[in-house]
């Protein structure tokens, strides 16, 4: 996604106003917060988690219809090499990235199972 924002703000202003408009999105900052208090082990209070969750299931509607209402107000300017670049990472390097995850992880748990004993 942040590939996503970023290239459709560069179509419209230069590298660093691009990178000032997607550090506008909030879903950066929740990101931070929680990979924090994921790596310190904080407890999340019960009543907010119970909140979070219930909010989530409304998650994939409301983020089609930002988009939708954000793609409405960008000029298309593409620019092929970008388009290509993006398309390239979601069809070819995300999944070997997550393929080699897998096979690390994988490899990590069988392996020592057998390796060890």
């Amino acid at each position: 996604m942040t590939l996503g924002i970023f290239l459709v703000s560069k179509g419209q202003v230069d590298f660093q106003g691009s990178l000032r408009r997607m550090l506008r999105y909030p879903m950066f900052y929740a990101v931070a917060l929680a990979f924090t208090l994921r790596c310190f082990q904080i407890p999340v209070w019960q009543p907010l988690f119970i909140s979070i969750e219930r909010i989530s299931s409304a998650l994939v509607p409301v983020a089609l219809i930002t988009l939708g209402a954000n793609m409405a107000k960008v000029r298309l300017n593409y620019r092929l090499f970008d388009v290509i670049l993006s398309a390239l990472f979601r069809l070819l390097a995300a999944p070997l990235i997550t393929l080699l995850s897998i096979a690390t992880v994988s490899f990590f748990i069988y392996g020592a199972a057998i390796l060890f004993p």
